[in-house]
């Protein structure tokens, strides 16, 4: 995650196994997906969309901020892919709070690393796990 000055919007980008997420996508229904194939289902980007809208909760000086979902691409490893989210019109002086638990209901031993970095200031890290879904910063 990072916050972007010059367009007020925290930019996240998340890898994720695109098998891990095809498992994940199954178990709420949308079986066969083939995501990043020439055979991808014309469901996938929905399904994508609404999975990480349920596992990246994002609270923004108190209140609830929907990351919009903006698309995805395969990454340097082919079992791998990016996918981008922003959350826009936002302040540089925040409270965030960060609940991000992709793949929890999948695998008991996932672990989530959150890397928030606001301009040339030192990264925040936090390690997400079954006991330790969320974490908090300041950014001022």
């Amino acid at each position: 995650m990072h916050y972007d000055k010059k367009t007020s919007a925290i930019q996240i980008s998340a890898t994720v196994f695109i098998d891990d997420l095809e498992l994940a996508l199954e178990k709420r229904g949308f079986a066969d997906l083939k995501l990043l194939t020439t055979e991808e289902h014309s469901d996938a980007e929905e399904a994508i969309a609404a999975y990480f809208d349920e596992k990246l909760v994002i609270i923004v000086d108190g209140k609830p901020r929907k990351a919009l979902y903006l698309g995805k691409e395969m990454g340097d490893d082919i079992f791998a892919a990016w996918f981008y989210l922003e959350i826009p019109d936002l302040i540089p002086e925040m409270e965030i709070e960060v609940t991000y638990d992709l793949l929890m209901e999948i695998f008991d031993d996932q672990r989530n690393i959150v890397r928030l970095s606001f301009e040339n200031k030192k990264p925040e890290y936090f390690l997400f796990d079954h006991q330790d879904k969320s974490g908090k910063l300041s950014i001022k």
